[in-house]
This record gives C-alpha cells, sequence and structure tokens, in this order.
C-alpha cells in the first residue's frame, strides 16, 4: 500500500491591517477637510445665503401664477422677489421690477412674454408692482424675450 501523500499544511491567514489603517487614516484627512471647509462657510455666512438661496427658488417654484404659467407651456417657472433674490447675491437696494418672472420651455412650446405676463396678472392680481418677464427656450441659445411690465400686465418703457 502507497502512503498518501502529506496533506498541505494551513498557512496563518494574513492580517490585512496596512490596507484598513490607510483608509481610515484617508477618511479621517477628508473628514477633517469637509469640517474645515463646513467651518469657513459658516464663519463667513455662506450657509446662510445657501439656506436662503434654496428656500428662495423653491418657493419661486410654488409662487402664486407658476401653475398658470406652467399651464401656457413652461417648463421651469421660477417667480422672485427682487430684493430677496438681491440679499443672497449681494445686490441689495431698491430694485426697479418688484418680481422677476421667468418661464423655461421646449423651443416649440414657450409662450411670448405678453402672454406669460397676462397669464400672472390674471393669477395674482395687480400687485401694485412692477415686474419683469423671460422666456428662455431650453435650446439655451438665447432669451425668446425679455420684457418690463407695470402692475397691470402692461408693457413699461
Amino acid at each position: 500500500m502507497q502512503n498518501a501523500p502529506p496533506a498541505p499544511t494551513a498557512q496563518p491567514a494574513k492580517k490585512k491591517r496596512g490596507c484598513f489603517v490607510a483608509l481610515a487614516l484617508f477618511g479621517g484627512a477628508i473628514l477633517l477637510f469637509i469640517l474645515a471647509g463646513l467651518g469657513v462657510a459658516w464663519h463667513y455666512g455662506f450657509l446662510g445665503k445657501l439656506g436662503r438661496g434654496m428656500k428662495l427658488a423653491y418657493d419661486g417654484t410654488n409662487a402664486p401664477g407658476a401653475k398658470e404659467l406652467r399651464g401656457l407651456g413652461c417648463d421651469t417657472v421660477m417667480i422672485l422677489d427682487a430684493d430677496d433674490l438681491g440679499e443672497v447675491v449681494g445686490k441689495t437696494g431698491p430694485h426697479s421690477e418688484k418680481r422677476i418672472v421667468t418661464c423655461v420651455g421646449r423651443a416649440a412650446n414657450v409662450p411670448t412674454c405678453d402672454d406669460a405676463a397676462a397669464a400672472y396678472v390674471r393669477a395674482v392680481g395687480t400687485s401694485g408692482d412692477p415686474f419683469v418677464v423671460t422666456v428662455r427656450k431650453t435650446d439655451g441659445r438665447a432669451d425668446h424675450c425679455t420684457e418690463r411690465y407695470a402692475e397691470d400686465g402692461t408693457r413699461a418703457n
């Protein structure tokens, strides 16, 4: 009878602590970098502006008149208060138009500025504040139109 070859002896498992340590150090460095960036942003007020800007954008897409403008063919609508926007971007002061009405839609479906202004005034009534309307096509080449309007929706010169 032949003897079977000896069974290979099991090698002790290698401990892969080097990769874990390197990953932990790298992750810690990234975390410190993020925390430092947040600290600088907090110190200079960027986080507050970011929060106000996000709220302004949310309110602008849900403002009175937005639903009516979407019904005209505007895929994206933003109705902003010029003074609030100025505070966020650092351009404070009285603005000649109180509201900024922006409509972006597919090139074939966008309304004229006059149609957008009329729909906005029908939705919100005359507020006593002049406003500006910009209609833009999604192809991004140029504004379809930008016009200033009196509070009743008539074009201002």
